[in-house]
């Protein structure tokens, strides 16, 4: 599951450095039991200046991951804890900056690769590999702040129409971890249907 981040170490000039700076820190490594994976836009190439690092986890005991985040983080800049309820989950989140990235520690009581973190940046790497030339676009969008909470979310540009038409035939052939191609295919049809109506 951690493919993209293992890219990472021979990628772009920022996220070779992300990946160094994660390695440093040792978050992926410390935190093993917790199955972590980082998410957003940095893995998948189309970050841009303030992108964060997200790290999703599948945690069960939330006050025990915070209790640790705590002793091993809150030394750190910018340091805060969050809980609140997201789809009738409650969930933590935690933030610090080091070394010139923001954290973001994402953890909640499902499987990191049933997460919708996880799900979008699979899904999102695989449109840009088979239809390159959104790159840029997107890009162009969102160093335009007109999209960013991802460009699944595309509301007031051409590709919006396009995207319920590749989004789910080429959603098929991503390959996600113990996930069946038909649930993969009813979740990428509701977001990108909700998303462009």
């Amino acid at each position: 599951m951690n493919t993209l981040y293992k890219r990472m170490e021979n990628g772009s000039r920022k996220q070779r450095r992300a990946y160094e700076v994660m390695e440093d820190l040792g978050i992926i490594k410390n935190y093993q039991s917790f199955h972590p994976v980082l998410c957003g836009t940095i893995p998948i190439g189309i970050d841009v200046e303030n992108s964060d690092l997200d790290i999703i986890m599948e945690v069960y005991d939330l006050p025990s991951l915070e209790q640790r985040l705590i002793k091993d983080y809150e030394q750190m800049e910018g340091f805060r804890l969050q809980r609140k309820t997201i789809r009738e989950r409650e969930v933590m989140k935690a933030n610090f900056l080091y070394k010139g990235f923001e954290f973001e520690v994402f953890a909640q009581p499902q499987p990191v690769h049933e997460q919708h973190a996880y799900l979008h940046m699979i899904i999102e790497d695989k449109l840009l590999r088979t239809t390159p030339e959104l790159k840029t676009e997107i890009l162009a969008l969102k160093r335009r702040n007109q999209n960013g909470s991802g460009f699944l979310s595309p509301t007031r540009h051409r590709w919006g129409p396009l995207f319920r038409v590749i989004g789910i035939w080429k959603t098929v052939e991503v390959d996600l971890i113990k996930e069946p191609k038909q649930r993969v295919d009813v979740w990428i049809t509701y977001r990108i249907t909700r998303t462009c109506n």
